[in-house]
């Protein structure tokens, strides 16, 4: 898992979402899972779960990956602990982050992919770029 908002927001994979000690540990209050072709997360009844299910490609709901990104950036504004995860947590896990920092710093969405992909690797899939840059 990788902290990119300080004690609020971080991305991770699949597994580190699977991880129920670890989430649990860590005191995540939301779990925003984004991975289409993974099975929904079964997680304990004390943290929410989200799941918005994103192709890591073309042809993704706009409402959707805008409501996604809506909820996160209420989670940040409200100080709630969240995970963003997919599959690898290095393309639609890490723009989703980077979506809402954008939003919530009021900076351009390339600048927050540099700020966000600091903090470790990235593989963003530039169809999936293309439809952000859309929406944002």
């Amino acid at each position: 898992m990788r902290e990119i908002v300080p004690d609020v927001l971080w991305i991770g994979n699949v597994f580190d979402a699977r991880n129920i000690k670890a989430v649990m540990d860590a005191g995540f209050q939301i779990v925003v899972d984004l991975a289409i072709e993974e099975p929904p997360i079964q997680l304990p009844r004390e943290v929410a779960s989200c799941r918005f299910p994103l192709l890591d490609g073309k042809g993704n709901s706009p409402g959707l990956i805008m409501a996604a990104i809506d909820l996160i950036v209420s989670c940040v504004n409200t100080q709630t602990k969240t995970l963003v995860a997919c599959s690898g947590g290095m393309s639609r896990s890490l723009l989703m982050a980077s979506a809402v920092v954008a939003q919530v710093k009021s900076i351009d969405l390339d600048d927050a992919i540099r700020r966000v992909t600091r903090a470790g690797p990235c593989d963003i899939s530039p169809n999936l770029y293309a439809t952000f840059r859309e929406l944002l």
